[in-house]
């Protein structure tokens, strides 16, 4: 038991890092994907900062890397001095503004002094700002859509989730109480209807309007039959205005839920 504990911590750590990477990867290829899609030259792409421990470069000249830290990521566009897409002194007058991801109107001119043509066509400071503008924001977007598709996957695999008809608490002096039902108890049928969700025990008490209901439940292996009476409470609705509800003091259990 006490090496079960002293291997959850680094496992913990090894998978929020694992998951780190993945959403880190999807951001930045969102960047660099709208980049080479938009005639802009990345030079490189991270995950993790630091050292490379691992690099190798693609067809197309950029160089990818597999840094020491993970602890994030980057694209780094032709021209850039770093990460932040400062632009180098190559490519920056000294007069030029401090970042350049959004340069004002004619900085253009002073930015890229010596360069040709070519190099500045695929030079991201050089880009229309609608471009720009829609490789900063590709990252973002691909994190939704990974969003999107992780939740579809699950739905898509396993259904809506919905709670079992199973007894998780009685309430003190309530209807359940006074007719027998025991936290545990599987609900199976009221008044002679087969029940199988949760939600359908909370149909048939609001459909009831106080008639007493005839249920079975599943308990110890064995079917018990019992007689409940819901009984009636006023409530206040999300604007505040008083209604009148039945109840039987019973609550769901958390642990007992399926798919469907």
């Amino acid at each position: 038991m006490e090496l079960q504990s002293l291997l959850i911590f680094p496992i913990t750590i090894a998978a929020f890092l694992a998951l780190l990477m993945i959403i880190v990867f999807i951001h930045e290829y969102g960047h660099f994907s709208m980049a080479r899609l938009l005639g802009v030259r990345v030079d490189v792409f991270s995950i993790g900062f630091g050292k490379p421990i691992l690099r190798w470069v693609d067809r197309k000249g950029t160089e990818w890397r597999i840094a020491a830290l993970p602890l994030g990521g980057y694209v780094k566009f032709f021209g850039d001095l770093n990460a932040a897409s400062q632009a180098s002194p190559e490519v920056a007058k000294a007069s030029a503004p401090a970042t350049t991801q959004f340069p004002k109107p004619g900085d253009a001119e002073e930015v890229g002094q010596g360069m040709t043509a070519e190099e500045r066509a695929v030079c991201f400071h050089f880009k229309p700002v609608w471009a720009r503008a829609a490789i900063v924001a590709a990252g973002p977007v691909a994190n939704f859509i990974l969003a999107v598709a992780i939740f579809a996957s699950l739905f898509a695999a396993f259904g809506r989730q919905y709670a079992e008809p199973v007894v998780g608490s009685v309430l003190e002096a309530s209807a359940a109480q006074e007719a027998g039902v025991l936290p545990g108890d599987r609900i199976v049928v009221v008044n002679g209807r087969s029940i199988d969700k949760f939600r359908q025990i909370q149909d048939a008490v609001s459909l009831s309007s106080g008639d007493a209901l005839e249920v079975t439940v599943l308990r110890g292996g064995g079917e018990v039959e019992l007689t409940i009476v819901p009984t009636r409470a006023e409530i206040e609705d999300r604007y505040g205005n008083p209604i009148e509800v039945w109840q039987l003091g019973i609550g769901g259990d958390p642990n007992a839920y399926g798919f469907e």
